[in-house]
C-alpha cells in the first residue's frame, strides 16, 4: 500500500454552555487542515468549524450555529477531507455512474420492468458506496443495505423472468449484505452508547460513569 497523500489537522475545541450554567449544551472545534503530497509541499488547506451536540435539546445549538453562519459568512461542507484530498493531488474520482434507463411505465413487460429496477437501486449502490467504505457518515452505510437488499429482494421474487447470468450474482450479494448487515450493528450500538452517555449525570463538564 502507497499513501495518497497527508493530511494534518490541528484543533482546538471550546465548550458550548448557556450563560452562567454548568451543563455543557454542545462542542465547538476549530480545524485548521493543510493537506500534502506523500513528504511533498503543502497542496491546499482548508478551516473548518464543527459544532456537536452533547443533550437532546438541540434548538439553541441549532440558534447558535445560525448566529456562526450569518455572522461569520460560514456554509455547511460539501465534501470530506479524503475527498479534497484525492482533488488536490489529481486522484478525484468521476461522479457515480447513472444505469439507464429507470422509468416504468404500463407498457413495460415484467422483466424491463424488474430490470428497470435493478439499474436504480445499482445507482444509488455506486452513489453510496464511496461513503460507506470511507465511514464518517453511518447513513452512507445504511442507504448502501436499503439498495443492496432491495436488489435482492427483486433477484429474488423476478427469478423466472430474469436472464440466469444476472441470478448468478445474488449469492454474492447475499455475502456482502451479511458483512454489511454486521457492520450497521455496530454503528447502532455506537449511536445508542452516545445517547447513553448523553444522558448521563454531568460532572466537571463531562458525563460521569454509572
Amino acid at each position: 500500500m502507497l499513501p495518497l497523500f497527508e493530511v494534518r489537522t490541528s484543533r482546538q475545541r471550546f465548550a458550548i454552555r448557556r450563560e452562567h450554567e454548568a451543563q455543557q449544551l454542545g462542542e465547538i472545534a476549530l480545524d485548521q487542515t493543510v493537506i500534502s503530497r506523500p513528504r511533498g509541499e503543502p497542496r491546499t488547506s482548508m478551516q473548518r468549524v464543527e459544532v456537536e451536540a452533547l443533550t437532546e435539546s438541540r434548538e439553541q445549538l441549532q440558534s447558535f450555529v445560525k448566529t456562526l453562519r450569518n455572522d461569520c459568512a460560514l456554509k455547511a461542507a460539501s465534501d470530506s477531507k479524503y475527498s479534497q484530498g484525492l482533488r488536490s493531488v489529481g486522484l478525484a474520482p468521476g461522479g457515480a455512474p447513472n444505469f439507464a434507463p429507470t422509468v416504468i411505465n404500463a407498457s413495460m413487460t415484467v422483466a424491463e420492468v424488474a430490470l428497470a429496477n435493478l439499474r436504480g437501486y445499482l445507482s444509488a449502490w455506486q452513489l453510496h458506496e464511496p461513503g460507506a467504505r470511507l465511514g464518517d457518515d453511518p447513513e452512507e452505510l445504511h442507504d448502501l443495505r436499503v439498495a443492496g437488499r432491495r436488489m435482492d429482494a427483486i433477484l429474488r421474487q423476478y427469478s423466472s423472468y430474469l436472464p440466469a447470468p444476472l441470478l448468478k450474482f445474488r449469492p454474492t450479494l447475499k455475502t456482502v449484505l451479511r458483512a454489511l448487515g454486521d457492520a450497521r450493528d455496530l454503528d447502532v450500538a455506537l449511536i445508542e452508547l452516545e445517547a447513553f452517555g448523553r444522558g448521563l449525570p454531568i460532572r466537571n463538564g463531562k458525563a460521569s460513569n454509572p
